[in-house]
């Protein structure tokens, strides 16, 4: 039997580009605010979800829209779920107290 025996020396580690590694991460964070777009949607519906789990998950998304350049981009995502609440532009609309 003349079977060609697999020399570790053949076998090069297949190498992980910087770029590779940083457009994983950019796929996944875009995923992460998209992800937002349920929680909105059934916030705006009157089913608020006050687990602990999910107002973890879902804080840094509210930080990214207050403290960011992404704030235009998260709102107007937010608005096409949310148009009561969330304004074309993608702010907040504030709404009147209630008449007492």
């Amino acid at each position: 039997m003349d079977i060609a025996e697999d020399k570790p020396e053949d076998f090069q580690k297949p190498a992980h580009s910087v770029a590779a590694l940083l457009g994983w991460a950019a796929l996944a964070f875009f995923a992460y605010l998209l992800s937002t777009g349920p929680f909105v949607m059934m916030d705006a519906k009157g089913n608020r979800v006050h687990s602990s789990l999910v107002i973890a998950v879902y804080t840094p998304a509210g930080w990214l829209y207050r403290n960011t350049f992404f704030r235009k981009p998260i709102g107007m995502y937010w608005h096409l779920l949310d148009p009561t609440n969330i304004n074309m532009d993608g702010t907040i609309k504030i709404k009147p107290p209630p008449a007492s």
